[in-house]
């Protein structure tokens, strides 16, 4: 940017187009550079073998601060993009159609060279000082443009409106126009809130304007509720926006539209008096005659049509539908019912997993594959899976043999054996315990049947490509690959080969892979969140799942377990919200350091009067008290510390003037604690100090603030760094030190300025 002082003129540089490479920043002698005055003698100037970084080094050489050609630089990017995608590394040419496009794009640099502007100023006729700001929003085409412009009121009674600042940025390709209508809104709202910081004296009013309805509506929804990309930048434009400030409208009237059609942008467009510099005619005129006219509109005030209402839907999370699929739990969307019904007709379980709890299922399945491994036309053609699984705990019960000598009961062997007397139907009608012994590897063989089904349902419906990348399968069942890979695995030596060192350690190997929707994902989710986590939080469930089993998504299965579990809305409702204790305005300025001083003591520490610390035939040992003054400044956390020799309020005074020496000034703000020296002193202190215009004042009495009782809200932080500094010294060993006040004072210094060297956000 260049300024012309006799004209109060502005320049954007745009370099001579050439295609050599500088030397120590310079040009080498009898360089080739582009005076032709025709397109034809552009495209004869530029290679043949137009490269990428050919391409990027020319459009980095144009330095626009304030957005002057931003219009001009949006096609740029578009071009740069289509640049990066056709070519592969930097030194590839790029195709012929591109690199017509480039020539056109050098000669339209070359018109623009020596274009200048008026200076971005107030002007004579207005009629005050205060500037209203206009922010406009725009995106189309995969480019997002922003622009500011700057309106004075005129003595004629319009205003006078010229560009402050102008940007433009590229937009995802696979995005949609309102989400990318929301991303330039907020773009918008960041660069009127920097403008408003950096002229803050000037702007008076502003308005933040965009073309799009459903963006906007997104901005005001209030009461829906929004998705994770949607809610991030709606929070961040009313962060930096206020409602009242945002206004729709209409696309022919929106001045940022010009940059989003790089290919109709003209040079009268963005000369000294086009529209992007100097804005459109309802710009220089009332925001009130705008609204009238239809032009604007305020977003509060916006409704939507049947068209819009589907592209709005989009962006919002609907709520729950409560159907229950499992014991005291509720399954979200219809859409996932369904899911898990297609799965559990897909699977055709033996005892579906969800009709009772998993430990009852699991025994279940292990008394009929007991029973079935008991007939010996069966036994030794059921082929045993390599696969051992435990999930349930198995009691080991003594042998019915041994039951029937220890009991040596009748009604024992009835209720084992089945025998029943005196009865019409023996057996048949038979009520008591039934024991049946499982086995570890019984409870296995059921789950290994279980994983199997589950194992269908993954390849059934998920993509090849996920699978591969998530599991591998051994012996029919997808183990996950975070616990076990392809080329790994565990191994066990030094002859602890026959015992479960693993599982002593809590590490298991074999984590079977689930699909999220599957009915026996439902089934152990539940098991873990009410046996196994004891109705953690969904973190802690899912961490625990992964010693069990890997489920596809499973934070979200036990979010939703965890939000629709009766006895973990028993247990939120035990919860009180507390609120914190409010601390004083003072603490949140942000200000020189002590400029607000939190000030307390702690003490008394004994010391010796010199020469008289040791006990000699001639001398005494003298001890004395004092105390040690602790400043804390609340904006930097930093401290002072002051040894004084009372609590009189003079020694008070003398810590006090030797903190303002050392920090270049008196602070302006004191918190204490209702110490009555203290308050004595900064009640009848006289300070005396200097002006900018170095004229000497004399005030009576410090600004102060007793905190009340107990109020660690107030005066938490000096009692926290009094406790850090009694620690140190304590590491210091100066118990156990024969020290003088100055000696003191030494040590109170060397723990003071270790504390203050931390950074900031670091404590001890």
């Amino acid at each position: 940017m260049r300024w012309h002082p006799r004209l109060d003129l502005l320049e954007v540089l745009i370099p001579k187009l050439h295609f050599s490479k500088k030397l120590r920043g310079r040009l080498p002698v009898n360089t080739e550079v582009f005076e032709g005055d025709s397109l034809d003698a552009m495209n004869s100037f530029v290679p043949k073998k137009l490269t990428r970084t050919m391409i990027f080094s020319k459009n980095a050489s144009l330095f626009d601060i304030t957005g002057k050609f931003a219009p001009i630089a949006a096609g740029l990017k578009l071009d740069l993009r289509a640049a990066t995608k056709l070519t592969k590394l930097w030194t590839d040419s790029v195709p012929e159609e591109l690199r017509s496009k480039w020539v056109h794009n050098f000669w339209k640099l070359e018109s623009l060279r020596g274009l200048k502007f008026q200076r971005a100023r107030m002007p004579q006729n207005a009629v005050n000082t205060r500037m209203n700001l206009i922010v406009a929003c725009d995106m189309a085409k995969e480019i997002k443009m922003v622009g500011a412009w700057g309106r004075f009121r005129l003595d004629t009674g319009k205003f006078s409106c010229q560009l402050v600042m102008g940007r433009s940025l590229l937009a995802d390709e696979d995005g949609t126009i309102p989400k990318g209508e929301l991303e330039s809104l907020t773009m918008g709202s960041n660069m009127g809130w920097i403008l408003r910081q950096a002229l803050e004296k000037w702007i008076e009013s502003y308005i933040v304007i965009g073309d799009s309805t459903i963006a906007l509506c997104w901005v005001t929804s209030d009461k829906k509720r929004l998705s994770l990309f949607h809610r991030n930048r709606c929070v961040q434009i009313r962060r930096g926006t206020d409602l009242d400030m945002l206004f729709h409208v209409v696309t022919e009237c929106n001045p940022a539209d010009i940059g989003t059609r790089p290919a109709e942008v003209s040079d009268e467009d963005i000369g000294p008096n086009g529209k992007w510099e100097k804005g459109l005619p309802w710009m220089r005129e009332e925001l009130d005659d705008a609204i009238e006219q239809g032009i604007l509109t305020p977003a509060v005030d916006l409704r939507m049509n049947d068209d819009e209402e589907d592209s709005f839907k989009k962006g919002l999370v609907f709520e729950k539908s409560q159907e229950i699929l499992t014991r005291g739990h509720t399954v979200m969307l219809s859409s996932r019912i369904e899911k898990v019904k297609e799965r559990a007709e897909f699977s055709d379980y033996l005892l579906f997993p969800t009709k009772f709890k998993l430990e009852k299922v699991v025994r279940t399945v292990a008394i009929i594959y007991k029973f079935l491994n008991s007939f010996k036309c069966l036994r030794g053609k059921l082929k045993k899976s390599e696969n051992k699984f435990q999930m349930l705990q198995v009691n080991v019960e003594k042998s019915i043999s041994e039951q029937l000598d220890v009991m040596n009961n009748w009604s024992l062997v009835t209720q084992v054996a089945g025998l029943s007397f005196g009865v019409k139907k023996p057996g048949l009608q038979f009520k008591g315990k039934h024991h049946v012994n499982l086995t570890s590897e019984d409870i296995s063989d059921a789950l290994n049947a279980l994983f199997k089904r589950a194992t269908l349902e993954v390849f059934e419906f998920n993509k090849k490509e996920f699978i591969n990348k998530i599991a591998v399968e051994k012996s029919g069942i997808l183990m996950s690959r975070s616990r076990i890979f392809d080329g790994q695995r565990f191994k066990v030596a030094g002859g602890l080969e026959n015992t479960d060192i693993m599982a002593d350690y809590g590490i298991n190997v074999h984590t079977p892979v689930l699909d999220r929707h599957s009915p026996l994902s439902y089934s152990v989710a539940e098991y873990i969140h009410r046996v196994v986590s004891k109705h953690s939080g969904y973190e802690t469930c899912y961490r625990d799942s992964l010693n069990f089993c890997f489920i596809i998504q499973g934070m979200g299965l036990f979010r939703e377990l965890g939000e629709e579990c009766v006895s973990c809305a028993k247990l939120r409702k035990r919860y009180i919200n507390v609120e914190m204790g409010p601390i004083s305005d003072e603490q949140l300025v942000i200000a020189p350091p002590f400029w607000v001083t939190m000030m307390d003591m702690f003490g008394p520490c004994y010391v010796y009067v010199p020469g008289h610390s040791m006990y000699t035939r001639s001398k005494k040992v003298i001890e004395v008290k004092v105390w040690v003054l602790v400043f804390a400044c609340p904006t930097t956390k930093m401290v002072n510390l002051q040894v004084i020799e009372g609590k009189s309020a003079d020694a008070v005074v003398e810590g006090v003037t030797r903190l303002c020496c050392e920090q270049g000034g008196v602070p302006s703000f004191v918190l204490v604690d209702q110490d009555s020296s203290i308050v004595k002193v900064l009640s009848e202190a006289e300070v005396n100090m200097k002006d900018l215009e170095l004229m000497l004042h004399r005030e009576k009495g410090i600004q102060f603030k007793t905190c009340p009782v107990a109020g660690h809200n107030f005066h938490g932080l000096v009692e926290k760094k009094i406790r850090t500094v009694q620690e140190c010294l304590e590491k210091c060993d100066i118990a156990n030190m024969r020290l003088h006040a100055t000696g003191l004072q030494t040590y109170c210094k060397l723990v003071e300025n270790d504390m203050n060297s931390l950074p900031m956000g670091y404590s001890y």
